[in-house]
């Protein structure tokens, strides 16, 4: 007969925080690494690290070679850029997924101005009862703070995005 034990995050999370390098790497392996770092906002800082988090390789999520390349058309810059945020969004929703078919939840997403002081994140805005997406479905985002997070922490992305998409 096998008996279950009970364990709260909180004391798991404490004896990660006593233990030496040994018990550190037991309680890894017992729960995964990622009960052991912290929020999504302080897993996920830029697109690299939406990468690891997803299990990908940055480089090859990308459909046109990078800036760095010498790649300067506007049109494959901002849809490299698109597909980061789609990544980034994927990384920051830990698995939730919108459903658009639901009229009662929300969906969030960062909101941007142009003004003579140039381009920059304005607010957040949600949608609950239309399935319209400014910014496609995929850039969506389960919450308020995530989509302040996702358009303050990673603007010169969206106005990558953004701005080359303007003919």
């Amino acid at each position: 007969m096998s008996e279950t034990l009970e364990i709260t995050k909180e004391n798991v999370l404490q004896a990660y925080k006593n233990a030496n390098n040994k018990g550190k790497g037991l309680l890894t392996d017992l729960f995964g690494k990622k009960v052991f770092q912290g929020s999504i906002k302080d897993r996920v800082k830029s697109y690299e690290d939406a990468c690891e988090e997803l299990g990908l390789d940055p480089e090859d999520q990308l459909p046109f070679m990078s800036e760095e390349d010498g790649n300067d058309d506007e049109f494959q810059l901002s849809i490299n850029a698109y597909t980061k945020l789609c990544i980034i969004a994927k990384a920051l929703n830990e698995g939730w997924i919108p459903d658009f078919k639901d009229t009662n939840e929300y969906k969030w997403f960062p909101w941007f101005r142009v003004t003579s002081a140039g381009f920059g994140f304005s607010s957040t805005l949600y949608s609950a009862s239309n399935a319209y997406a400014n910014f496609g479905s995929r850039l969506c985002v389960k919450s308020d703070s995530l989509a302040e997070y996702f358009g303050t922490h990673f603007v010169d992305i969206w106005e990558v995005y953004l701005m080359n998409n303007v003919v």
